[in-house]
């Protein structure tokens, strides 16, 4: 047996990970026969570094077992950011010595009655610098079983790892264990890894350090990190104001010492959150680089993917919760937008395990933080590196708030986009899905104005085999969406849609492109509209005889002089020059047609 050995790539190696206190220690004390005592009964946190310990190999003798004893989160000496870097750097150091993990052992004690705090954000740590592909070589393990009362609690807690928190990670091979402090539980569940005959993987972690070149704070563990410490920073300002104020409103000398005292403590912690969020940050000059670099592999071949599309707050993100069992939380009920990006989520595959769906949430046109331009070329940059990949859609949900009593402005813009971006070929995978029905006080309303839906608007698309769907903000209505586009998938030849087509195929600019020009086209007339708004404003400026409603005119003006600019400068970039046109009129024809979407009205009901 040897202490701190240094690792070669003919070690089995096993990296056990988990909360302070879960366990970690004794479970390798326990394999070692106790011969190195590293599990403590004090409060203070066992583990301050990553330590290695050399055992033999139980497959055949041979003295290639290595076990890896990591420090927790929430460590009673180091902060965080400490705990990553420690972790980060064992895992590159070895990935680069061309050394992988033959397994890991994630531990939780099973005497805690709820997922919250420091368990939770280990579990959410370890699952991002963990990642999907090497979660089949995890062994999630119950420990402190001897310290229950009723093993009926253990039982019912253990369910519940399983059927939510550790779902998404047995989905994807990791299996379960439990340890009840002997020897026996201990080598059953490295046997188990051992066993595993599939080829080592390396960890997220690792190939974002090593592979893609990323700073420690632009990998997901350092940003899952990041976003937590900027919550807890934000607690700590309530806190600390909370503090500050009950000082100030006592009159017991005591109490008041106490609350200052606790105010002063608070303080401390405070500034050493604030030093690791800024030690997170990334700067604008490394955001830029992220953003043309390489990225990490998001979609795979053999997953199903479904593209969520539709006006801002037509509920896409909501529908998408409610698949997802609201784990991811992106619906929002604020009045700007949610969804600022492409965004996906992967799901387990409802009937076939050994695929995975992934569902994608899309920005809407007419953003309240993006222009339309920005929303285009965010979208059309996500389709085109998809399909480069040799990924096509399984499917394309689009949404329309049934609650709308005309097809005008945004709901119309976003249609005509949709339709030109998506083309006729297509249009059989596309689900048209009317939301928001419970917040209808008389549904004749809205079976009236889905009826003009499918005999105007949408007619083109029905036409050529789209299906229609309602969405009543129920779980049931929401897997009917998926199954309906899973079925056509399973019989269907997969097609991409027109815009990636134009854009790969054709190698055409996203200016060049059936959706680029139908943008070009809305924006020319919003030009329009708004030199007209001016024009109207200066006059009633000019012939206002009251100071203030001058004032309001002229501030009304400057505010739409602003947008018009905007407006401009979109359509400057969207124009096509003489010599492309050129070459576009002679260039090969389209295999496909865009979908033309009928002009806005009103609709009836």
């Amino acid at each position: 047996m040897t202490i701190n050995s240094n690792v070669t790539v003919d070690d089995k190696i096993i990296a056990i990970m988990g909360p302070t206190g879960a366990g970690k220690s004794n479970l390798i004390d326990t394999l070692a026969n106790h011969t190195v005592q590293w599990a403590g009964s004090q409060l203070k946190s066992v583990t301050q570094e990553v330590r290695t310990l050399r055992l033999p190999n139980p497959v055949d003798g041979r003295n290639t077992l290595v076990l890896v004893d990591t420090p927790g989160f929430d460590d009673t000496t180091r902060s965080d950011m400490e705990i990553l870097t420690m972790i980060a750097d064992w895992l590159q150091k070895t990935y680069k010595g061309g050394v992988k993990l033959a397994g890991i052992i994630y531990v939780h004690r099973i005497t805690d009655n709820r997922m919250g705090g420091t368990p939770h954000r280990n579990l959410r740590m370890f699952g991002e610098l963990c990642g999907e592909n090497a979660a089949g070589r995890v062994a999630l393990v119950t420990t402190m079983w001897d310290k229950l009362k009723e093993m009926k609690v253990g039982e019912a807690r253990e369910n519940e790892l399983r059927a939510n928190y550790w779902k998404m990670m047995i989905e994807r091979d990791a299996t379960t264990h439990r340890f009840r402090n002997s020897r026996e539980d201990a080598f059953n569940i490295v046997m188990h890894l051992l066993r595993k005959q599939s080829d080592a993987e390396a960890v997220l972690l690792q190939q974002e350090l090593v592979d893609f070149h990323r700073r420690l704070n632009e990998t997901q563990a350092g940003r899952t990190l990041y976003s937590d410490l900027q919550n807890l920073l934000s607690r700590q300002k309530e806190t600390l104001s909370a503090l500050a104020d009950q000082a100030r409103t006592k009159d017991n000398p005591k109490l008041v010492a106490e609350l200052e005292s606790e105010k002063e403590r608070i303080t401390k912690e405070f500034e050493k959150t604030f030093t690791q969020v800024q030690e997170l940050k990334i700067s604008f000059g490394r955001r830029i680089w992220l953003f043309f670099a390489k990225k990490l592999p998001t979609v795979r071949p053999d997953d199903q993917i479904i593209a969520f599309m539709g006006p801002t707050g037509a509920g896409k993100s909501n529908l998408i919760d409610l698949l997802a069992k609201n784990k991811v939380q992106w619906a929002g009920e604020r009045l700007q937008s949610v969804t600022q990006e492409v965004r996906s989520v992967r799901l387990p595959h409802p009937v076939t395990k050994s695929k995975t769906l992934v569902l994608v949430d899309t920005p809407g046109f007419d953003d309240t933080a993006r222009s339309d331009m920005e929303i285009l070329e965010t979208i059309a940059t996500w389709l085109k590196k998809t399909y480069k990949q040799g990924v096509k859609l399984a499917g394309i949900v689009y949404v329309h708030r049934i609650t709308d009593n005309r097809m005008a402005g945004t709901p119309h813009r976003n249609l005509r986009m949709f339709g030109e971006l998506c083309g006729e070929k297509a249009a059989q995978r596309v689900v048209l899905v009317t939301t928001m029905w419970d917040k209808l006080k008389n549904p004749e309303v809205g079976g009236k104005r889905e009826r003009e839906l499918h005999a105007s608007y949408w007619k083109v698309m029905l036409e050529k085999n789209a299906t229609s769907s309602r969405f009543s903000n129920t779980e049931k209505d929401a897997w009917k969406i998926v199954t309906t586009i899973l079925e056509k998938h399973e019989k269907l030849r997969a097609e991409a849609v027109l815009l990636q087509e134009e854009l790969v195929d054709f190698r055409r600019r996203l200016n060049e492109t059936q959706a680029g020009q139908t943008l070009y086209t809305d924006l020319q007339k919003l030009l329009a509209k708004q030199k007209e708004t001016l024009t109207h404003l200066a006059e009633q400026a000019k012939r206002a005889n009251n100071a203030k409603l001058a004032a309001d005119f002229e501030e009304q003006r400057r505010i739409t002089e602003a947008a018009l600019e905007k407006t401009f400068q979109q359509v400057d970039a969207l124009k096509v020059p003489f010599s492309r046109r050129v070459r576009l009129f002679f260039a090969k024809k389209l295999p496909t047609n865009p979908l033309k979407i009928e002009e806005e009205k009103e609709i009836r009901g």
